[in-house]
């Protein structure tokens, strides 16, 4: 069996290559090395000019973070300057609601009682009888009986109507089926009366 061989037939010299401007004569490796040196440089150069334009970038929020928060300081500063004035408007606030609840109490009371349960006597239909009356600070409810259904409306029309009475509400109604008796609560709140 033969045997291959390999025989380099160029001549030495023109093994290697050669810049004629530099009469330097260097080996592929060589070319390869200045090659790969070259982009490693033209690298470094690309990231220092990226980094000198984040670092002016970042120097120049640096700049408006300062500028913001002496605003932010001297706004404070206002602020506090300000809140004096709002306290004396606060107190003065309250002291006007104060009058006015004077004013209001001295014009205006909660009607009697015997005022009221006459207002209810004259507001009440006939044919409405009233089972239970609750008394409590701002209202009253009403547990009251009838035959005609209709009367429960007019009952709160005439209630709601009342100058002693207001906001008349139906919270439930059952009607006996043995008696045709309707049973129903009402709830109202009751106004303050002018003197």
């Amino acid at each position: 069996m033969l045997k291959k061989i390999n025989i380099d037939l160029m001549p030495t010299e023109k093994k290697t290559v050669s810049f004629k401007f530099l009469k330097v004569k260097l080996s592929k490796q060589a070319y390869f090395a200045i090659i790969v040196l070259v982009l490693l440089i033209l690298f470094q150069m690309v990231n220092s000019i990226r980094i000198n334009s984040f670092s002016k970038q970042v120097r120049r929020q640096t700049e408006e973070i300062n500028q913001a928060s002496s605003q932010l300081k001297r706004l404070k500063g206002i602020s506090v300057s300000l809140q004096s004035p709002l306290d004396t408007l606060e107190k003065a606030r309250k002291d006007l609601e104060e009058k006015i609840s004077l004013l209001e109490n001295y014009f205006y009371r909660k009607p009697l009682w015997s005022n009221m349960l006459v207002e209810l006597n004259a507001v009440l239909p006939q044919g409405v009888w009233l089972n239970e009356l609750d008394f409590k600070n701002s209202g009253i409810s009403i547990k009251a009986s009838t035959i005609d259904t209709k009367t429960i409306v007019k009952f709160m029309d005439n209630l709601n109507k009342s100058i002693y009475f207001k906001n008349a509400k139906l919270l439930s109604s059952t009607k006996d089926d043995k008696s045709d008796i309707v049973n129903f609560n009402i709830s109202l709140s009751f106004e303050m009366v002018k003197i």
